[in-house]
């Protein structure tokens, strides 16, 4: 769980146009994609030290799409700031998308009561969190003659 929220907040941050304070200011964000910070990383991988070579790997990199929106990074933020939340990112974003918070199951409600508290009272917006919990996911079906589809 806490690998894939570490690469839900890479993801996100490729994303991200700005990162809400604990105090609700929000300030614009930027990934450094300079030439000067890519031969950085190539420098990186070509050292002898592991650690170095770890953060400089290419799934580590959260690119520079800023297909966020301001509401969505702050949402994304204050569930960062939540104990038990594992990571957030934008999900949907080509039509304003929502944030996709994975979090531990006894740590919900402080989740939900931290976002009506910091995001939906004071923009008198009514409750908006969705529960959902994983399933299996994709997988072949048998249909009709019991052949795979």
């Amino acid at each position: 769980m806490d690998e894939l929220g570490a690469l839900m907040k890479i993801s996100h941050d490729g994303e991200r146009c700005f990162t809400t304070c604990p105090d609700g200011t929000a300030e614009p964000f930027a990934v450094d994609i300079s030439d000067a910070a890519l031969e950085r990383l190539m420098l990186d991988l070509g050292s002898e030290d592991l650690t170095r070579i770890e953060r400089a790997q290419l799934w580590n990199q959260p690119g520079a799409y800023r297909c966020s929106t301001q509401e969505i990074d702050t949402l994304v933020d204050i569930a960062g700031r939540t104990p038990g939340v594992a990571g957030g990112q934008i999900a949907g974003a080509g039509l304003g998308g929502c944030a996709m918070i994975l979090v531990r199951a006894e740590n919900v409600p402080a989740l939900e009561e931290n976002l009506q508290r910091e995001y939906y009272t004071p923009r008198q917006l009514p409750h908006g969190v969705v529960r959902c919990t994983p399933s299996a996911g994709s997988c072949l079906l048998a249909i009709g003659d019991g052949k795979t589809q």
